[in-house]
């Protein structure tokens, strides 16, 4: 994510000086960091859906486990069992991992507890597991109750989401205010960006998009860090 961040601004960069090069303008450098802003942006969009998938994923792991293991099956059959049919890639390699590191003589649990995909709920169940083992107590009951814990914590993440998704759009829709209004002048026969060629307009300019740009990342930081309290 982060190499892909920088070479979307690399590439911005190098369109933008080209462009600048070119007596383009500065215009052509605010177009290109609105650009790279906006790909930016897309990237962590897919990442955080990503994660989302991962987390529902480790949670229908989370039922499949305790399932299998109330049939009578071993913690690392039920695990092989909910590698082969989990949904997400990082959630089945961790599955895996952990059944073939039981298979040569290891703990699968304790490995599982430094499971990173489908957090942190793999994690808590390698915990469970590790936990139990060393207590005798029975781990049915332990993971179905977590897996009850997990559902209700991702209802709870999907209600909070819900109600982030107004001040969002609003945000969003704030952040496009500017160039509508640039548009709606256009339209009506006028040259809104005769003042770019100018110092002032230019200063102007280059602080507004900036402003924009630092509102918008702002926002998503509000919201992702509201989501990230959540277990």
């Amino acid at each position: 994510m982060r190499r892909r961040g920088l070479a979307l601004w690399v590439g911005a960069a190098t369109v933008g000086v080209i462009a600048w090069g070119g007596g383009v303008g500065v215009l052509s450098l605010v177009v290109a960091a609105g650009v790279a802003a906006a790909g930016v942006a897309r990237l962590r969009a897919g990442q955080r859906r990503n994660r989302d998938r991962e987390r529902r994923a480790a949670v229908a792991a989370l039922r499949v486990v305790a399932s299998e293991m109330a049939t009578g099956r071993t913690p690392r059959e039920a695990l092989a069992v909910a590698a082969r049919e989990a949904a997400q890639a990082a959630v089945r390699s961790e599955l895996t991992c952990a059944v073939a590191f039981g298979q040569w003589g290891g703990d699968e649990a304790a490995l599982l507890v430094r499971a990173r995909a489908g957090a942190p709920w793999l994690s808590q169940l390698g915990g469970c597991l590790t936990v139990c083992a060393q207590t005798g107590a029975g781990p049915v009951a332990v993971i179905e109750g977590l897996a009850h814990r997990a559902d209700q914590g991702e209802q709870h993440r999907h209600e909070v989401a819900a109600a982030l998704a107004g001040p969002r759009a609003q945000a969003r829709i704030l952040a496009a205010l500017p160039v509508a209004g640039v548009l709606l002048g256009a339209a009506l026969g006028g040259n809104p960006l005769r003042l770019v060629g100018t110092p002032l307009g230019t200063a102007l300019l280059v602080a507004g998009w900036g402003l924009e740009i630092a509102g918008l990342a702002w926002m998503r930081r509000l919201t992702e860090r509201s989501l990230a309290l959540l277990p």
